[in-house]
């Protein structure tokens, strides 16, 4: 018969739950007098004291079975989903002493009305009564510090040995702070930034946490740099793409710390500057994910006001040798191209009314019928009951986030970051130079354009004074878009001009060496001709010597032959007479 009971209570739980998930059912769980009862059978077991007649001996739903385990989890759950969305039954169980009963879970040294736990079902219960103050303590918080919860927590916090049961506990810290300076006080009190810092070394979330009770708090902002916190910050400012997967988003929550506990303070932000702070701010920049550029360009703009970061900012270069003011032009040309700007190569502004509008696409003159629009209707229509089918419990934050970062526009914190250290840069990017510095003008431009179509689609005409400061405004702005839009075309035709000249200079040296070349080459040819020509003529000369020898010699013989074969006669014989 017990198993029976136990069922049906359970089922009836299961019921209920589904019922609290519909919002207009939850009134009736006050109105019905039903909440009553679920939480005095949520605390008659663990403080008896409370205990009425009215309700069914513990020993039917307060044992250590698993049966009444699985009760007291589902009635947990069942009294969350109702207080959480209405207020009449966040009061009622502000009222009871369930907030009570669930500390005692969390506190280390408590004991359960005689109840007896295994280990498991202890390390069971007390997760389920810190995801159950998450949901309940921030909506009462005045209620918890009189309870002594942030101290019970902070014990647990500090005592804990199960990572998932610390990360909740820190997770129910970062929500509590954050919901008024009081109990950032509070928890300031009693050593909370101390006992942060010591578990920076292993849990990710105490970054967060501590960041919360340092966000626009004077006195824990001391505590934390007295007590080394900007020295660990500054070790753990530093990104590893290849290790992105292994530190769980640990430098998000590094970088929220820097923004919140150190960014504000002169003497923090001193230590934090003196420690290459925006060096390791500027190298997280050149690596980190889009995702994050948001936040760290916000910490730069802010920690840049500060005249002695000024310096660190221009002496700053990335492993390819560019300077800081380099990388983030490049980066506002980026963010251009990502919302669809429209801008043209080179740079130039095109559309003058609108010179930070994003583009959009026109419409086809073929989509004109009301056929060709009914599938885009019904797609949407579906998409949306695909959505709404899902249910808002099971939305992917990380998918959340992503959505909302895409919808940032990133050119305001590059602005204000270039705005504090000047807009000197290198003649490559003066083109974006003189648009990013311009960046405010368009804005209050683009605001006014926008007042003035608002009020031309409503048909109300403005009184002269108002009309005539529209104009006035739209003119200024005007006059400024079309010096930058002049000043644009002339860093370009000079850098047409100086393109020219070094290709007319490089062309200029092509022919030069091509000349030196072919004068190289016939000079060569004009001595291997000369050569050849010395050499014929020498030839000619010895033939001409060889046949006149020859000549002489023939003669020679001819002339010595009769020479040598002639008979002489006899001298003549005079005889006398």
């Amino acid at each position: 018969m017990f198993d029976v009971l136990s069922y049906y209570s359970n089922t009836t739980l299961m019921i209920l739950d589904i019922l609290a998930s519909k919002a207009r059912n939850l009134p009736l769980f006050a109105e019905s007098g039903l909440l009553g009862t679920l939480l005095k059978y949520a605390t008659a077991a663990d403080l008896p004291s409370t205990t009425t007649s009215t309700l069914a001996k513990s020993s039917h739903f307060a044992s250590s079975c698993d049966e009444d385990l699985e009760f007291k989890h589902m009635l947990w759950v069942v009294l969350a989903d109702v207080a959480k969305d209405n207020m009449e039954a966040a009061r009622l169980v502000s009222d009871s002493p369930f907030i009570h009963v669930l500390l005692l879970y969390v506190s280390p040294q408590s004991h359960h009305g005689g109840q007896h736990f295994t280990p498991a079902q202890r390390h069971v219960l007390q997760v389920m009564a810190l995801h159950v103050l998450s949901t309940l303590a921030p909506r009462m918080p005045d209620l918890f510090v009189q309870l002594l919860g942030h101290v019970a927590l902070l014990e647990f916090v500090q005592t804990s040995h199960d990572e998932d049961a610390s990360a909740l506990a820190l997770q129910l810290f970062h929500e509590l702070i954050s919901t008024s300076n009081d109990m950032q006080t509070d928890v300031g009190n009693i050593g909370g930034v101390e006992v942060m810092l010591t578990l920076f070394a292993d849990v990710a979330r105490a970054f967060a946490v501590c960041g919360a009770m340092c966000h626009h708090h004077d006195a824990n902002q001391t505590r934390f740099r007295r007590a080394q916190g900007v020295a660990v910050l500054s070790l753990h400012l530093h990104f590893e793409p290849a290790h992105a997967v292994s530190q769980d988003n640990l430098i998000v929550s590094v970088v929220g710390c820097v923004w919140d506990s150190i960014i504000g303070n002169a003497e923090s932000e001193l230590c934090l500057i003196q420690s290459e702070g925006v060096d390791n701010l500027l190298d997280l920049l050149e690596v980190c994910p889009q995702l994050m550029h948001g936040q760290v360009l916000g910490v730069l703009a802010e920690l840049c006001e500060n005249v002695k970061a000024v310096a660190y900012f221009q002496a700053w270069k990335s492993k390819t040798q560019c300077s800081a003011t380099q990388m983030l032009l490049r980066m506002y040309a980026d963010e251009e191209t990502r919302l669809g700007v429209q801008r043209p190569a080179t740079g130039l502004l095109q559309n003058i009314a609108r010179p930070l509008a994003m583009q959009v696409t026109p419409p086809s003159p073929s989509s004109g019928g009301g056929s060709d629009k009914q599938p885009v209707v019904a797609f949407v229509r579906l998409k949306q009951a695909l959505v709404h089918s899902k249910g808002t419990r099971h939305t992917d934050p990380s998918r959340r986030l992503v959505t909302a970062t895409a919808k940032v526009d990133l050119r305001p914190k590059i602005f204000a970051v270039l705005a504090s250290v000047g807009f000197s840069c290198v003649p490559d990017d003066l083109s974006f130079n003189v648009l990013a510095k311009e960046f405010p003008v368009f804005l209050v431009g683009e605001e006014w354009l926008n007042v003035k179509l608002a009020l031309y689609a409503q048909n109300i005409r403005p009184i002269y004074a108002d009309a005539l400061l529209m104009e006035m405004k739209l003119e200024h702005v005007y006059s400024v878009v079309t010096k930058v839009r002049c000043c644009q075309e002339d860093i370009y035709a000079r850098k047409e001009s100086l393109k020219a000249k070094d290709e007319a200079l490089f062309f200029a040296g092509v022919r030069h060496q091509k000349e030196q070349e072919r004068q190289t080459s016939s000079k060569k040819t004009v001595s291997n001709s000369s050569m050849k020509s010395h050499l014929e003529a020498k030839k000619r000369k010895a033939d001409m010597l060889r046949k006149s020898t020859m000549v002489d010699q023939a003669t020679d013989e001819c002339i010595d032959l009769p020479t040598k074969y002639v008979f002489t006669d006899p001298p003549p014989v005079y005889n006398d007479l």
